[in-house]
């Protein structure tokens, strides 16, 4: 049986997280140093990925949504080292947040404060929920994962594609917050969903196997966010 909650011993995987940043010397002025970004063309800077989702290590890389005041590409993957960072403008950010409702963008909107590092403007202004665009936003995406999922399982790469899989849970997860309450209110509730997914599956497996026990979950998880966007969509409607 897959895992959904805190685990017995109730770990506060938040406040894991905050502690193993407090033992980095990262911070924001080091990042942007690093990807060459000058302070004064920063508007946002968001911890992101395994810190964020409560599954980091002291090894892990770092990932951020940095906000761009003058960002002359679309949205974009800007890499140094172990700095993984996707740079956008500010108006690509609010289309995707605001209308869109992408996730890796949208959950940004709610992040507890030792996760934002820089903020120049309020992104939550004017923001709300299309239960709609986000169900929409959060299929497509799941669906994309699964099959990306499955190549890499047939490929042999198979912890990125647990990796992956674990990812559709935590999206199907957090956007059934967004739903019910208008925003994500706990960010490392599918961490204990990750941790049996790699230590049960820490070898080759078969993908028919794994699927066999992630699918069903992942499917549940689907249909409660399904369930919540149609609760949604017929009470703005009403």
């Amino acid at each position: 049986e897959v895992q959904q909650q805190a685990d017995g011993a109730g770990r506060d995987y938040s406040a894991e997280m905050i502690e193993l940043m407090s033992y980095s010397n990262m911070d924001v002025n080091v990042v942007l140093n690093r990807l060459k970004f000058k302070p004064e063309d920063i508007l946002a800077v968001y911890v992101m990925g395994s810190r964020l989702w409560g599954t980091a290590s002291y090894s892990s890389d770092w990932d951020f949504v940095i906000v761009h005041k003058n960002w002359k590409q679309k949205r974009s993957m800007v890499h140094s080292g172990d700095i993984d960072a996707c740079v956008v403008d500010k108006a690509e950010f609010q289309q995707r947040t605001h209308q869109q409702h992408n996730f890796h963008e949208t959950c940004c909107l709610w992040l507890p404060r030792p996760y934002v590092w820089k903020e120049m403007f309020d992104p939550r202004a004017n923001f709300v929920v299309s239960h709609s665009a986000l169900l929409h936003s959060i299929t497509e995406e799941t669906d994309r994962d699964w099959r990306m999922a499955q190549k890499h399982f047939e490929k042999g790469t198979y912890e990125k594609g647990r990796k992956i899989v674990a990812n559709a849970m935590r999206l199907a997860t957090l956007s059934t917050q967004i739903a019910q309450c208008g925003q994500i209110t706990n960010y490392t509730v599918t961490a204990p969903v990750f941790e049996q997914m790699m230590e049960l599956y820490s070898a080759e497996t078969n993908w028919d196997t794994f699927a066999a026990v992630y699918r069903p979950a992942f499917l549940a998880l689907m249909a409660t966010l399904t369930e919540a966007c149609q609760k949604g969509c017929h009470h703005n409607s009403a």
